[in-house]
């Protein structure tokens, strides 16, 4: 791979020329994970992803109709390197999906590289220069479209993320433009429109309208359901994730990962009843399938001849529902199978047994078009035009191929994500989009090192290659249920073509792409030779869970569950190395110093500054007190804020000159995050007694957007600073072991250039266990670096408030936080 190649960051901005070393098309599954494998695997940021949506999640962001959800296990639908322990149920809806993959973009700093409202209009393969020119156009209406609607973008290597679902199909039947009454796209939902007491069509009964009526039945006033073909239905078993389970999921990794396998290794063996459509498997599906059915609708025989399939399951996609059939037994609901003929401006006219046309007898509010996408017109609607001129429409006019789905002839440094042949009737979808881009990212690295070394380089996939794999794919589709004659699907052409599923178990395709054989493509370019050091790239297989030995998750459970348990014991033992000094830490001497250091510090923390990250200047952090000392200050002001901010709650807007109950001034904004950085960043509570107020616990833009939250009550302190500041001196015993530790951290007085003040020691004392601090403490000196700041050297490495690592500049003596 590339490696430690240092590839700049691309500026991402409105610009209507760019040069970046890949550019990818798409930010769903397919972009995210290849854009995080750009970062990961080659060390590049060096990218531009365009995105036709205004938000991150491609087809869930999109589709967003009622009860959309997904049919594989939530469990199973993640990236293998980001896994999500907290999905609230078993089989996860839109929001929570699109939410996962939001944080995840966050993660890995995907936002700054993404131009939504972006899309390809085509794409230009430049022999000469080896690049694709890539036109894009800004969408009406956003703010880039009003200064740079169209602009191209030069790229190395081209990599197509558009998916197989994102271009909505439209049925095609006389008279739909006529319709009256609102006419709507399951993925263009439209949720400003009011569905109470509506009369609704939904045209098609697949797997989104099978989502789609349960929900929609709940408020309209009736609904009808127009089938062309039944489908096979099996039991869903959906259910809530306990927040137990969610803990055990987070925190004992090992039980996810045997979870995960599990469900993996289910599905693998559902591969045999999809392209078998006489397996055993087949046959539990169809007997399921059948029982559920006749369970859930008790003495409906009419409803039985045409809810069940006449051709074998795998055909069309499995429905995965528990409450379609009791939908379509709602008095509300109504069956429609005979065929389409029309729709008219109120209405849809169907053909009889004899052929003849009928009106169904409804007047219609809303037609929802439950019809798919265009599934086998792949990277519709841009235009590619590659080597020699030859479009891609040229390529594929026989039908849509490429090799591992992946690569296309003609098309160089050009690749594809969910490409032909490599969608999945039987497991999830992401297993496959993970191997197909450490592929591409294979396929990259020599072509960033050839620009590394401002040389060209191109790779094109060899014909003979293309055409033996496919071959080979084809063959096994031939005889499979995805071929069955009795059913129409959208997995095939109009030629009757299988473009689009893939013909073996998603561990057959991990393993073919697991290594790049850089010897199956044409190498063109001055570059030649970063191919020829290394005509193999082994980039690994998608490594799951299965192959993990039940010893060994037994064991990884066992220690997991033992380090919980001792960070638990660890935060809630009273070592007192392992809290913030306290008041009984504190000599007679610094006792009298906190009483001098008072006034100073109540100054510098109604300006804001000590809880203003990174902004507070030397001066402001009592440069004349001991780390005790200013630790101690510092907490006796926290909670006298927390006080008078809890006081304000009950005082009218009119009282407190505010306008709204949720406004905030910055002077408490700034002490509430620094009372949250205190307590839950620096080593948890600190020990008090009964009767202290805590600070609060929640993170300040939490605390702005909800004052209401709730906080244990104390008792309010004195007005007078001063009377209230002695009492809880004199009130505290003093302890001569908490006095000696007290003794040693002071021995950092020299304040931090930023930051609350706390030295590294502190740092220490908050982080390390007990017998872990003993052994630093006795290994490692306090020294002075050259800008006078004391510092522990092996200690620099530490995460901020926002829960960034930081690593602070070569040179300095502290750590940033």
């Amino acid at each position: 791979m590339a490696g430690d190649m240092p590839w700049p960051e691309v500026a991402v901005g409105n610009a209507n020329h760019a040069n970046t070393a890949v550019l990818i098309i798409g930010a769903g599954l397919s972009g995210m994970c290849t854009a995080i494998d750009l970062i990961k695997r080659n060390n590049c940021r060096n990218f531009i992803i365009v995105e036709k949506s205004g938000g991150i999640g491609g087809t869930w962001h999109d589709n967003k109709y009622p009860g959309c959800c997904c049919d594989v296990w939530s469990t199973l639908y993640s990236y293998s390197f980001a896994q999500n322990s907290d999905w609230t149920r078993e089989y996860p809806g839109q929001e929570e999906i699109l939410a996962y993959l939001v944080k995840t973009a966050q993660e890995y700093g995907l936002y700054k590289h993404v131009r939504f409202n972006t899309s390809v209009e085509n794409a230009t393969w430049d022999d000469a220069a080896k690049k694709w020119r890539v036109k894009v156009k800004t969408a009406e209406g956003s703010k880039d479209a009003e200064f740079n609607p169209e602009y191209e973008i030069v790229t190395d290597f081209l990599v197509s993320a558009v998916g197989q679902l994102n271009q909505p199909k439209w049925p095609e039947i006389e008279g739909i433009k006529d319709f009256k009454g609102r006419v709507m796209h399951s993925a263009r939902w439209d949720w400003s429109y009011d569905l109470k007491d509506k009369k609704v069509a939904v045209l098609g009964n697949g797997c989104t309208s099978a989502q789609i009526i349960p929900e929609v039945v709940k408020v309209a006033k009736s609904i009808t359901v127009f089938q062309r073909t039944p489908n096979w239905v099996i039991p869903r078993g959906d259910a809530p994730v306990s927040s137990l389970w969610r803990n055990v999921y987070k925190y004992v990794p090992p039980i996810r990962w045997r979870k995960r396998a599990a469900q993996m290794d289910f599905r693998e063996a559902f591969y045999d009843a999809v392209i078998d459509g006489q397996s055993a498997l087949a046959g539990e599906i169809r007997r399921q399938s059948t029982a559920m059915m006749q369970a859930q609708l008790p003495g409906r025989e009419d409803l039985w001849e045409v809810l069940t399939p006449k051709y074998n399951p795998g055909c069309k996609r499995v429905i995965i529902s528990d409450d379609y059939f009791p939908t379509i037994a709602n008095p509300k609901v109504s069956l429609e199978t005979r065929p389409i003929e029309k729709i008219t401006a109120s209405g849809v006219t169907v053909k009889d047994k004899n052929g003849e046309a009928a009106d169904v007898g409804t007047e219609f509010d809303l037609l929802v078009c439950a019809t798919g996408f265009q599934t086998t017109e792949f990277l519709h609607p841009i235009e590619l035009t590659g080597k020699n001129g030859r479009t891609l429409s040229d390529v594929w006019k026989n039908g849509a191929q490429a090799y591992y789905g992946v690569t296309v002839e003609a098309m160089p440094n050009c690749a594809m994500l969910y490409g032909p042949n490599t969608n999945l009737g039987h497991n999830s979808i992401i297993l496959m989009i993970e191997a197909q881009s450490r592929y591409i990212n294979g396929l990259i690295s020599p072509v960033l090192n050839a620009r590394c070394n401002q040389q060209s380089l191109s790779l094109s996939p060899k014909s003979a290659k293309i055409v033996a794999y496919n071959q080979k794919v084809q063959k096994v589709l031939l005889n499979s249920s995805f071929n069955d004659s009795s059913c129409k699907s959208w997995y095939k052409n109009e030629a009757g073509l299988i473009t689009n599923n893939w013909s073996g178990t998603v561990i057959e395709y991990q393993d073919m792409l697991s290594k790049v054989e850089l010897s199956d493509y044409e190498v063109e370019g001055d570059g030649k030779a970063v191919v020829e050091k290394n005509p193999v790239v082994n980039v690994g297989r998608v490594v799951e869970e299965t192959q993990v030995s039940d010893r060994l998750i037994a064991a990884l459970s066992v220690l997991s569950v033992g380090a919980v348990a001792a960070g638990w014991l660890m935060r809630n033992s009273k070592y007192p190395e392992l809290r913030v000094p306290t008041p009984t830490s504190l000599s007679p001497v610094e006792r009298d110093a906190a009483q001098t250091h008072l006034e100073e510090a109540r100054q510098t923390f109604m300006r804001g500054q000590m809880g203003i990250m990174g902004q507070a200047p030397a001066q402001d952090h009592l440069p004349s007190a001991g780390m005790a000392t200013q630790n101690f200050v510092l907490r006796f002001l926290l909670r006298e804020q927390e006080v008078k901010i809890q006081g304000l709650e009950g005082k009218s807007a009119e009282q407190t000159g505010r306008v709204g109950d949720a406004s905030i001034t910055q002077a408490e904004t700034s002490q509430v995050r620094a009372a949250y950085i205190f307590d839950n960043i620096r080593g948890g509570t600190t020990r008090r007694d009964e009767t202290t107020p805590r600070p609060f616990l929640l993170p300040p833009i939490e605390f702005a957007q909800n004052k209401q939250s709730e906080r244990p009550e104390g008792p309010a302190l004195d007005n007078t600073m001063s009377q209230t500041f002695a009492a809880q001196l004199n009130a505290m015993p003093f302890s001569a072991e908490e006095s000696e530790q007290s003794n040693s951290a002071t021995a950092y007085n020299v304040p931090e250039p930023r930051g609350l003040p706390l030295t590294p020691a502190s740092r220490v004392l908050c982080r390390y266990p007990r017998v872990r601090r003993q052994r630093i403490e006795k290994k490692r000196k306090p020294i002075r670096t050259t800008r006078g700041v004391s510092a522990r050297p092996g200690l620099r490495d530490f995460v901020n408030w926002r829960g960034e690592r930081v690593v602070p500049p070569k040179g300095a003596g502290s750590v940033l936080i």
